[in-house]
């Protein structure tokens, strides 16, 4: 229902992510977001769009996330 939108996602651990879902199965969920990383030669960190997959496990909840801009 909500693949390709914007969720929020609170992991057991106590991370927050802000990120796209992708892909949803039996077992675990991908995510997509933009991180901030740091790259050889640069000063400023740049942003790279990373992927990541979570198991069911792993996450403590899921909702969608709605944006009023």
């Amino acid at each position: 229902k909500l693949l390709g939108s914007s969720v929020e996602v609170l992991l057991k651990s106590g991370v927050k992510i802000l990120a796209t879902l992708d892909d949803v199965n039996e077992e675990n969920i991908t995510l997509s977001y933009d991180e901030a990383v740091v790259v050889e030669g640069k000063k400023k960190k740049q942003m790279q769009r990373t992927t990541h997959t979570y198991s069911f496990d792993e996450i403590k909840w899921t909702k969608e996330y709605l944006d009023y801009k």
